[in-house]
């Protein structure tokens, strides 16, 4: 019996009337279709259906017909947050025409790319990586964007400001950067972490923990173990998705804005990661002799992603509130260089990781408003640049605890979505290697970013009232 017959079959048998089809579009976005099981057969399985790619993000109007495929595995997956029972796909873009080719802009492609071009050089078999999703859940945002009216308002019942109708100490409510791990009765949305992690280990991902996070006003985290590339970008994708439908259940709002509230902690998406070989060699990163247990490969990779850490950053942090939070004093990672146990590093190689199959490295720049097939793809293929030139990172990255007081990098995280944007112009052949990214998609890319940039700077801003009405 084929996969496709035996899907079908359990389509059958979980007994749904819809099955849903999802695709990430160029932004990272997350669309669906719903089709009723009794239009599903094997043929329509196989071809997947017809979509206006324009409206994705992928092309123009002039030539906008897309085909979306469903990734059949073996077991089917229920949506949890459908009530009635829901079979859900992820689905991979193709090229409609006479010869239906896969999109060579499709980010789950560009991925898949990616690994197959580490395979081709025999650096490694698979790429594996933990991605920590941060986020905060608000009571709700108020927002207003018009020509005569720019105003956003926070509504948050862990917020150390209260709220309008209530005095400041009748709830608790956790100082400005001390909700670390916090507790209940402080923990007000812990809740909301449990479902979505249930929900998520229910998927197949893998959770490694969740807790509250730094900002007081309800920031929180759920992270991920250690996971094959694709399964990795899967999970944030999904996570995204779980959390904000969980939060929404509960009459919240759940963002993954990187910098939401001025002078508070601001999310990151922290990846750590490490390149895996055969049953010979299972942590391609591990030498007992080398700097922290890390390998001189594992040093060139690491080389690598902080050489193209500019240009990387447009990818890893495609908008304009991602610099907002790049700032010192936040635990920001604005420094390029790496470092042991540095969370002000670029690049930070966990201390307490000590055994050889635990030795990684963690990207600590990116933040979720990243399409994350995107940024895993561009940092492994930074990374492996830096293999293949045999860079040594040593004296001009760090490390930073063996260099001398008030030493500082040669390069920083760039400041602007613009500067990172013309980083990125300037360097990206790395990219091109393998056909991994296209000319044609990165040159779209900074473009599309480039409209983000130029709308969010001739827009007048309240604060600009503050600083410049009375001169």
């Amino acid at each position: 019996m084929s996969n496709t017959k035996k899907i079908i079959e359990q389509i059958k048998e979980v007994g749904c009337e819809m099955v849903d089809f999802k695709i990430v579009d160029a932004a990272g976005r997350l669309h669906h279709l719903m089709i009723p099981t009794t239009a599903i057969t094997e043929d329509s399985l196989e071809f997947g259906f017809g979509f206006d790619g324009s409206n994705f993000g992928f092309a123009k109007t002039s030539k906008s017909d897309f085909i979306a495929r469903p990734c059949l595995e073996e077991t089917i997956q229920l949506d949890p947050c459908i009530d009635e029972p829901t079979v859900s796909f992820l689905c991979d873009v193709f090229e409609a025409g006479v010869d239906v080719k896969p999109y060579a802009s499709d980010p789950r492609a560009v991925l898949r790319k990616a690994r197959e071009y580490m395979r081709g050089l025999g650096v490694a078999e698979d790429s594996v990586w933990a991605p920590e999703l941060e986020f905060h859940v608000f009571d709700g945002i108020k927002l207003r964007t018009e020509p005569h009216l720019q105003m956003y308002e926070i509504v948050s019942s862990e917020g150390y400001w209260g709220q309008e109708d209530e005095e400041y100490y009748s709830n608790y409510r956790l100082p400005k950067k001390l909700g670390y791990h916090a507790v209940p009765p402080y923990d007000t949305n812990m809740d909301i972490r449990v479902i979505a992690t249930r929900m998520l280990t229910d998927l197949g991902f893998d959770v490694k923990y969740h807790h509250h996070e730094v900002g007081g006003p309800s920031q929180q985290e759920i992270e991920f173990n250690l996971q094959e590339m694709m399964q990795a970008a899967d999970s944030i994708i999904w996570g995204k998705y779980i959390i904000r439908n969980v939060a929404n259940e509960f009459g919240m709002h759940a963002t993954f804005l990187p910098k939401p509230i001025h002078a508070e902690a601001g999310n990151g998406m922290h990846v750590h990661h490490k390149l895996v070989g055969g049953s010979g060699n299972p942590n391609v990163f591990a030498d007992a002799n080398g700097y922290m247990g890390l390998s001189k490969l594992a040093l060139s990779f690491l080389a690598g992603i902080l050489d193209h850490a500019p240009a990387l950053a447009a990818i890893s942090n495609p908008s304009t509130n991602s610099y907002k939070r790049l700032v010192r004093g936040y635990e920001a990672p604005c420094n390029v260089c790496y470092g042991m146990a540095n969370r002000n590093a670029a690049l930070r190689i966990p201390a307490y990781a000590t055994k050889p199959e635990e030795k990684r490295l963690e990207y600590r720049v990116g933040d979720a408003t990243a399409n994350p097939y995107l940024m895993l793809s561009a940092v492994l293929m930074a990374g492996l640049d830096g293999v293949k030139k045999d860079m040594n990172p040593e004296g001009k990255f760090g490390p930073l605890e063996n260099m001398p007081k008030g030493w500082e990098p040669e390069t920083n995280v760039p400041a602007s979505l613009k500067e990172a944007l013309d980083a990125l112009n300037a360097d990206h052949d790395f990219l091109l290697e393998g056909g991994v990214f296209t000319k044609v998609m990165i040159e779209k890319f900074i473009d599309d970013k480039m409209a983000d940039h130029i709308r969010l700077e001739r827009l007048t801003h309240p604060v600009e009232f503050e600083m410049y009405d009375f001169i």
